[in-house]
């Protein structure tokens, strides 16, 4: 997107937390937080791989290890 082309490295490392604070905010919108509630915004900022990516490292994984039986 244009608009975040002109961050700096820093300004896009910082943008990615967002979705933790907005989860942490939504989660303490009756006052209290809990483990539960602090560990799940956190766990929602991590990415997953996508199913396609996942397959992809399986699929090299098997290649390479059949080019070591070779």
């Amino acid at each position: 997107m244009k608009p975040f082309d002109k961050l700096s490295s820093e300004e896009n490392k910082e943008l990615l937390k967002f979705p933790a604070f907005i989860s942490l905010l939504a989660a303490n919108n009756d006052g209290t937080l809990d483990d539960v509630q602090k560990k799940s915004a956190i766990k929602s900022r991590i990415p997953k791989p996508s199913p396609v990516i996942r397959c992809l490292m399986n699929f090299t994984g098997r290649q390479i290890k059949s080019l070591k039986v070779i």
